[in-house]
């Protein structure tokens, strides 16, 4: 995951020494008794200059595995560090709106930097594709018009786009990666339809008063972890024109509960026997923190209900915190092990296209990278009926101190026929 810079230009290290006095392809180091006090000299020098740039090479190594390391450990439900003054969100804006970014935020884009990441997104073909067919085939609301890309990472939707007959495309990104897509768009003959911008969306300034249709892969775990919608809605403000297309225009949370005894096991119930000690402790924050994994669809074992619909043309910043009642309803006797969210994006169509462009995540359909989130419940619910129903009410929040992670609680109880409380109310908090 990590490597170590080595430059082998050095015109004063060879692979054993000053005068590379060994043979091409030797793997023996040259005899030392054969070498001139000065070039035993030169060549501890060499080897003391070396070790210093591996020396310096290791300490920024082990400065950026920390910063990823505070980085991945954010999870959805873990509440971040308290931050002095420097490092605090604020709700209120600043000038016409711009959100003050924590200064943790940066790891967020520097994450986005590496390319493993962007193959992932790009090998997810029930994502990348989802984009593709909603761009290519409602070419008509592409053509001729002015197009801004948010995130556009490698900057594959903005090469839809111009290919679908845009304009032009403002591509824009925080991160280091924008570097390589300025290559890919010459690459690709599309340097003169595409604009690459490196920035936070909320600090630059485009060259054109109005894009008349933005596109933005904005999507993370359960749906709304890392904010980056927040953007979105500044630029929907700020820069689309008045009847302007968002790509995607509407998305949604849903519910599902399963049974999953196996998993259950290893991830939660492990901990009470590990190796011969009881480290039981660690159980209840584990299970405070949602798992995002797969699912497979057939340990589904309700409906699904939806608690938060999304209209991205006229939602706020403020209006995707959410609360929400649900009812799962059984489909077959069972046991209840936890609670799963998942989402869908849909696309506006042309009417030409004589389709309606979804992107699922559900357990019902072809996995993604997204997966799906876990939560796992602090006892599982036993001695379930088809018929019953799961009842709750899930609360969705930003958390207070980086407003790119979230707050979930979840309170649930069954009732079975007549209304009869089978598993009394229970509430969990992350």
């Amino acid at each position: 995951l990590y490597s170590v810079p080595y430059d082998d230009d050095d015109d004063d290290e060879d692979d054993y020494g000053v005068n590379g006095d060994a043979a091409e392809g030797s793997s023996s180091l040259p005899d030392l008794n054969n070498l001139s006090l000065d070039d035993l000299r030169a060549r501890l020098a060499a080897s003391e200059a070396r070790a210093s740039r591996l020396e310096h090479d290791f300490v920024e190594l082990a400065q950026t595995h920390q910063k990823y390391q505070e980085f991945v450990n954010n999870t959805l439900m873990k509440e971040a560090p308290p931050a002095d003054d420097s490092d605090t969100d604020s709700d209120s804006s600043d000038g016409e709106g711009v959100y003050r970014e924590v200064e943790g935020s940066q790891y967020y884009f520097e994450s986005y930097a590496h390319y493993g990441i962007h193959l992932e997104m790009l090998q997810d073909k029930v994502r990348t594709e989802s984009y593709q067919d909603a761009i290519y085939l409602n070419k008509n609301l592409f053509a001729d018009k002015v197009v801004l890309d948010i995130g556009c990472g490698t900057g594959i939707l903005s090469m839809f786009a111009a290919r679908s007959g845009a304009r032009h495309v403002y591509a824009i990104d925080n991160s280091a990666i924008i570097e390589r897509a300025r290559h890919i768009v010459a690459a690709n003959s599309l340097a003169d339809k595409i604009t690459l911008i490196r920035g936070k969306m909320e600090e630059i300034t485009l060259p054109v008063d109005k894009v008349d249709v933005i596109v933005s892969e904005w999507m993370g775990y359960f749906l709304l972890f890392e904010s980056m919608l927040d953007t979105v809605l500044y630029a929907r403000d700020k820069w689309l024109s008045p009847g302007g297309i968002l790509l995607p225009n509407k998305a949604s949370v849903s519910l599902v509960a399963i049974e999953d005894a196996e998993y259950r096991e290893t991830k939660i119930d492990y901990w009470g026997h590990v190796y011969g000690f009881d480290m039981s402790v660690m159980k209840p924050s584990v299970i405070e923190e949602p798992l995002v994994d797969v699912v497979p669809a057939d340990l589904m074992i309700t409906d699904t209900y939806v608690v938060k619909d999304i209209d991205i043309a006229t939602t706020s910043r403020e209006g995707l915190d959410f609360e929400s009642s649900f009812t799962l309803k059984l489909i077959r006797g069972s046991t209840c092990h936890a609670i799963v969210g998942f989402f869908e994006t849909l696309f506006p169509s042309s009417g030409d296209a004589g389709r309606l462009f979804v992107l699922p995540t559900s357990p019902a359909h072809t996995p993604t990278h997204w997966k799906q989130t876990i939560f796992f419940l602090e006892k599982p619910l036993e001695d379930l009926q088809e018929g019953d129903l799961l009842r709750g009410r899930i609360t969705c929040c930003r958390n207070s101190h980086n407003y790119r992670n979230l707050d979930i609680s979840l309170e649930y109880w069954v009732e079975g026929p007549g209304a009869i409380v089978k598993h009394p109310s229970r509430t969990q908090h992350g």
